[in-house]
């Protein structure tokens, strides 16, 4: 099991991406900018955990801002830090994206502290 968060994230996503009928949002399956941009306001809520991680990724105020709004606004290059990491042209991304895409494939444990805290599968070594 992978101990980095955004080791753990990346392995989830290739995995449901291999395995057929793991749920994976069509989007995600052969990402593009704009197929991530659609998939963030496909799956937008208003629940908190969406607008943290909203107002993480574009940081921005969670309180003033509505995010479906501001996301159908924001130009599709901004996800493409995201895409690079997802087509493995980087091996580490800022971790606002890892949070962005562990939301988009439910991840669990997430975010990264709850990760930390409690992994899957027990504690990590140090």
């Amino acid at each position: 099991m992978p101990e980095n968060y955004q080791d753990a994230v990346l392995a989830a996503y290739k995995q449901k991406k291999k395995e057929e009928g793991s749920g994976l949002p069509l989007n995600l399956l052969k990402p593009t900018t704009v197929k991530l941009k659609r998939e963030c306001l496909k799956r937008y809520d208003k629940s908190d955990e969406a607008k943290n991680v909203f107002s993480d990724f574009f940081d921005v105020d969670r309180l003033d801002t509505e995010f479906h709004e501001y996301i159908l606004g924001k130009d599709p290059d901004d996800f493409k830090a995201l895409l690079n990491h997802l087509q493995e042209k980087t091996t580490k991304t800022d971790e606002k994206n890892t949070e962005l895409l562990a939301w988009l494939i439910d991840f669990k444990p997430r975010p990264s502290i709850a990760y930390y805290t409690n992994p899957p599968g027990g504690t990590l070594s140090p």
